[in-house]
């Protein structure tokens, strides 16, 4: 009986493996770590894991982490620590790593260390084999310095394939080597879905085999951010071996500031280090002598020592900002009694973008353009970032926007607002045909990409769009790209004759907004990279109400064509809404935009040459008497409606 019982025991005994009090388990041995393996693949696979020292494998029989069926979908921390001497040889198995296959895991503060030797067939790499599942998995704080080997497709140092979902790869480097067969690469062989992302990364290591062209550091489409490689490939920082080892590179990839995730033992009496590394045991790296206060070096020469003993040069503000690190002066301007910054310069439109990506807690700033602006000349980075999102409001007070460049090669979300998300409304302003706007996807003239979780709403009334947009995919000429379903776009009495060109899945309005609000708006469609019958608004379901194109495959009810004379002798003018356009015949080559004007005045003593909007669409910037929202027809018999706290006669 005892020998039949003591394996019984044995399968369904309680873990060895110690957890603290939140029930994550503490990892302190090869046998530790192989028995979570062991949980996960039996179905635990959400299971929290804390490292609590470095980890020798050597010898251990170890199999990866989460399955094809059971991908890994917990939080696995290193604290810093290394996980070294592991050989895995299943040369014949798909998904081999330490973790084999996971799904919205989070894998930080970890080491694979030197000694290690991963060899599979395909979706090989030094922490995860195969990414699964619809969710983003996020690898934070990660060193990869050993060996992997795929004898098929897509082997890397951290992934070797994201199958589905997404990858954010952050704060990680690789100086290890890879050999796979085809489409490998350094970070990861495919990255997956569009929310991917790799940021503040280096790599020093080789790809040996199985580089895809020239995609040796990653294949798909990633946002990608200050990354360093030994050779600059994929548009990434080079750096040299001096810059490797004598700290210049740990402090650029902190931002030149030491306060960031990489260290280096330099000159503080420990073993020195060969390049950055991620433990919080090893030193803090410094900038020496007297520096500029982006904490580059004032002289020629740069050094660098675990010793803080640096001078700052103060800075040098011109028109609101540093000339040398870009901080916002915020004694430069400050809102008038509505709480809007009036933006009548090109200085002040840099100023007001700076101060929202940069300084926290003005994503949801007003402002005003209240001048024509010419931007020939200066340089702008967008308003709103991945992640400052803006959703505050620009009035363009009727005014016009003239050489606006934005040359963003290889970037995504490239716009006048880059990124916005929920509540975001811009209305009331043109770009004219000098403006132009480049990059890789997500590009748009008014906005490159509204993101966000949880949906919203966006919108874009009263814009006339006359520029050019270059991209690969995901194009328009209002709105790029609104990627998430979950968003409604709401676009109101909006013109595009300008040129989108692309190589697939552009729209003339917008790239992708599926449901959006389309109303009392024309589309003139120029350029190239359109999906056959969608080249107006690419989309599940868009919504046309007494909009027309020129140019155009699109059809749906609401949405009607128009010619090019018709554009030009009045009869496109005589389509649309009253008072939401006007042209001169003979002058113009194409309706332009008209505006209410509003006034503080008491509704009876506003003037006639307030015109009817009767019948035209109003979006949900609008509000009755009583404050609720109008969205949809003006109601019935009402005259007096709101618009920014301000009351308006519509006649």
């Amino acid at each position: 009986m005892k020998i039949f019982l003591i394996p019984f025991l044995t399968i369904f005994t309680a873990s060895a493996i110690e957890t603290n009090a939140d029930g994550t388990y503490l990892i302190s041995s090869a046998e530790d770590l192989c028995e979570f393996s062991a949980l996960v693949n039996g179905g635990k696979r959400d299971l929290n894991a804390l490292l609590t020292n470095d980890i020798s494998m050597k010898d251990c029989d170890f199999t990866p982490i989460g399955t094809s069926s059971m991908g890994y979908c917990g939080t696995f921390d290193g604290q810093g620590f290394t996980i070294d001497s592991l050989t895995i040889s299943l040369t014949s198995t798909d998904g081999v790593g330490i973790f084999g296959y996971i799904d919205s895991a989070c894998i930080l503060n970890l080491t694979a260390g030197a000694a290690n030797n991963i060899k599979g067939k395909a979706f090989v790499g030094g922490l995860v084999g195969d990414k699964i599942g619809s969710g983003t998995a996020r690898i934070e704080c990660c060193g990869h310095e050993g060996k992997v080997t795929g004898s098929a497709q897509n082997a890397a140092a951290f992934v070797g394939c994201v199958h589905s979902g997404s990858l954010v790869l952050s704060y990680c480097y690789n100086s290890g080597r890879v050999t796979g067969g085809r489409e490998s690469a350094i970070f990861c062989g495919w990255m997956g879905g569009s929310s991917s992302a790799i940021s503040y990364c280096y790599n020093s290591g080789t790809l040996s085999a199985g580089v895809d062209g020239s995609n040796y550091l990653y294949r798909s489409s990633p946002t990608v951010t200050s990354v360093y490689d030994s050779s600059g490939r994929q548009n990434t920082t080079r750096f040299t071996l001096t810059q490797r080892r004598n700290g210049a590179l740990a402090w650029m990839l902190n931002g030149n500031s030491p306060d960031g995730f990489f260290r280096q033992n330099l000159d503080n009496g420990q073993a020195t280090d060969d390049h950055p590394v991620l433990s919080p045991r090893h030193g803090i790296v410094y900038a020496s002598g007297t520096l500029k206060c982006d904490g580059t070096s004032a002289s020629s020469t740069a050094a660098f020592s675990n010793t803080d003993n640096a001078t700052y040069l103060p800075h040098d503000f011109v028109h609101g900002l540093c000339s040398v690190c870009s901080m916002v002066d915020m004694e430069y301007m400050y809102t008038d009694y509505e709480g809007y910054y009036e933006i009548a310069t090109p200085e002040a439109l840099r100023w007001f973008a700076y101060m929202v990506n940069t300084v926290p807690g003005h994503t949801t700033d007003f402002c005003r353009i209240t001048a024509d602006i010419d931007m020939t000349g200066y340089s702008f980075p967008g308003i709103g970032t991945n992640d400052v999102p803006f959703c505050g409001e620009i009035d363009g007070r009727r005014n016009i926007i003239s050489g606006l460049t934005m040359k963003r090669t290889g970037e995504t979300g490239v716009g006048l607002v880059n990124v916005g998300t929920d509540g975001l409304e811009i209305h009331d302003l043109t770009l004219a045909a000098s403006c132009n706007f480049t990059g890789y996807r997500y590009v748009g003239g008014f906005a490159g990409k509204v993101s966000g979780e949880k949906g919203g709403h966006v919108y874009f009334s009263n814009l006339g769009f006359e520029g050019t947009v270059n991209v690969n995919d995901n194009g328009g000429g209002i709105v790029g790209c609104v990627p998430n379903n979950d968003f409604t776009a709401h676009f109101t009495n909006c013109y595009t004759v300008g040129t989108i060109n692309g190589v697939s899945d552009n729209g003339a309005l917008s790239g992708w907004s599926t449901g959006a609000r389309i109303r009392n708006c024309y589309v003139l469609v120029k350029g190239k990279g359109w999906e056959s019958g969608h080249d107006i608004c690419r989309g599940f379901t868009p919504h046309f109400t007494n909009s027309f194109a020129c140019g155009g495959a699109q059809t749906g009810s609401g949405l009607d064509t128009f010619t090019q004379t018709e554009m030009q002798d009045g009869t496109l003018l005589g389509k649309l809404w009253p008072d939401a356009y006007h042209q001169e015949i003979g002058t113009d080559t194409h309706p332009l935009l008209s505006h209410p004007i509003v006034s503080d005045a008491a509704p009876e003593a506003l003037p006639n040459a307030i015109r009817s909007l009767n019948g035209t669409w109003i979006d949900g910037s609008w509000f009755d008497l009583s404050g609720r929202a109008l969205n949809g027809r003006l109601p019935n018999g009402s005259r007096i409606i709101i618009r920014d706290g301000k009351k308006v006669l519509m006649k």
